[in-house]
């Protein structure tokens, strides 16, 4: 059983990953072929985690996201964080060089 007694509220806002991740992408489009960090983790694992789900499917409904036209991988940044790096590279693009560091 819980320790904490029940509290009768109303549930805070639902807030939607996927509307995160169409935004934090959306930006790419203006840069094709260029790296930058989208998010950042406490651990390695996260970031790779991270990256594996998004090269398979874009959460949010977005037609203009395809997971197929954007690169993803895990790395440690130069501040040591664990990053999440996405580059937009278009349909036929896949298979460039990635990032020094990189991790899948």
């Amino acid at each position: 059983m819980p320790d904490s007694p029940i509290r009768w509220e109303e549930p805070p806002p639902a807030t939607s990953r996927s509307t995160t991740w169409a935004e934090r992408l959306t930006p790419l489009l203006d840069h094709p072929g260029r790296w930058a960090i989208i998010a950042t983790y406490k651990h390695m694992s996260s970031a790779a985690s991270a990256a594996s789900q998004l090269r398979h499917i874009i959460p949010g409904g977005n037609s203009t996201l395809i997971a197929a036209h954007f690169e993803f991988v895990g790395r440690e940044s130069k501040d040591g964080e664990a990053a999440l790096v996405a580059r937009y590279i278009g349909p036929g693009q896949e298979g460039q060089e990635r990032p020094e560091g990189e991790r899948s």
